[in-house]
């Protein structure tokens, strides 16, 4: 079922599952995508109104529900695993790039960041034998609530 861009830009934002998680939901070229916070996009391909499943899955699908005003407002993802619904969420959820190829998010300045802290915690902390391994972990503890807020 072929959608425009029109139609299907109704249907993109960022969601947000009950566990935190967000789903971002593109349009590009008439296609819909599917992204899980900020792993790699799926394509989705409609089959009824509002209705989509995953060019890689076809058991999973995608369902837009509509206020009464006809504007998109959840998302249920429905799968052989069950089925979960997304809110859409505010757009500041996730920072548009600054100079639009997609990868000045601010993320990586803020892993910098992380990653900087961490190595200052190690030095602080020299009576145990540190590994990189360490220092990663404890950059990720401190990036991962860090980046949601952001």
């Amino acid at each position: 079922m072929a959608m425009d861009n029109a139609v299907l830009s109704l249907c993109a934002g960022v969601y947000e599952g009950d566990n935190g998680q967000l789903r971002i939901i593109t349009v590009s070229e008439n296609q819909l995508h599917s992204q899980l916070g900020r792993g790699a996009k799926a394509i989705v391909h409609a089959y009824q109104k509002d209705k989509f499943f995953f060019e890689d899955n076809v058991f999973q699908t995608i369902e837009f529900k509509r206020n009464a005003a006809g504007e998109v407002k959840d998302l249920v993802l429905k799968s052989r695993e069950g089925i979960e619904v997304w809110k859409k969420a505010e757009a500041s959820l996730v920072p548009p790039p600054a100079n639009g190829n997609g990868h000045d998010d601010g993320f990586k300045e803020l892993m910098k960041q992380c990653v900087q802290e961490s190595v200052d915690i190690v030095k602080d902390i020299n009576t145990i034998p540190w590994q990189n391994e360490d220092v990663r972990s404890i950059a990720l503890t401190m990036f991962i609530p860090r980046a949601r807020v952001s």
